[in-house]
């Protein structure tokens, strides 16, 4: 892959450090049309990052791999296993892959999951923006740039939507005026990885 393990751990630990500064306000965002706890099980996932990025790998892909499925085993609702599926997608990509066509792995094995479209009210609505944005970029720091500023954008944009799935679903209208909790982690994932490419 053209970004290397090292920088890839770089990248998730940066991820990580963000979640666990806005986990708090991940718990207050889906306690308002949800269980409460997103915050909680992003708080694992971020401990279990860093716990898998201070471990040796061979290659890129099993760092994915052991993260990956390490997250699908995350206890807390569908995060870990929506989370999970993401980042175990990001192994498929070939080894030279640019950062842009190891996103794009991680979301169509997203979507091997979830159905989910944009205007859903799910963490779809900062993926899909975010890897769609990355495919006109011309090197890996602008599709980093590019995907971070779409991500943010479209959890934004999740306040203005009707919820689909989960919990949320059920309020309705009522869901209208608050952001989705995973598509705010995802936009922080996108964040992270924007910020660590350049530690």
């Amino acid at each position: 892959m053209a970004v290397s393990l090292e920088q890839w751990k770089k990248m998730f630990l940066a991820a990580a450090d963000l979640l666990l500064e806005n986990a708090e306000n991940l718990s207050r965002t889906d306690a308002v049309i949800g269980d409460g706890d997103h915050g909680i099980t992003m708080t694992k996932i971020a401990n279990l990052i860093k716990e898998k990025a201070a471990k040796d790998y061979i290659k890129t892909p099993d760092f994915f791999e052991d993260l990956g499925w390490g997250t699908v085993n995350v206890q807390g609702g569908s995060a870990g296993p929506l989370f999970g599926t993401f980042i175990t997608g990001m192994q498929e990509a070939k080894e030279d892959a640019s950062v842009a066509d190891v996103l794009e792995c991680a979301l169509k094995e997203l979507q091997g999951m979830s159905n989910a479209k944009i205007g859903e009210k799910t963490m779809m609505d900062a993926l899909i923006p975010a890897v769609e944005a990355m495919k006109n970029a011309e090197s890996d720091e602008e599709a980093l740039e590019l995907g971070a500023k779409a991500a943010a954008k479209g959890a934004e944009d999740t306040a203005d939507y009707i919820a689909k799935y989960g919990r949320a679903k059920n309020y309705g209208e009522k869901s209208i005026g608050v952001k989705d909790a995973g598509a705010c982690s995802m936009a922080l994932i996108f964040e992270g990885l924007r910020q660590g490419y350049y530690r």
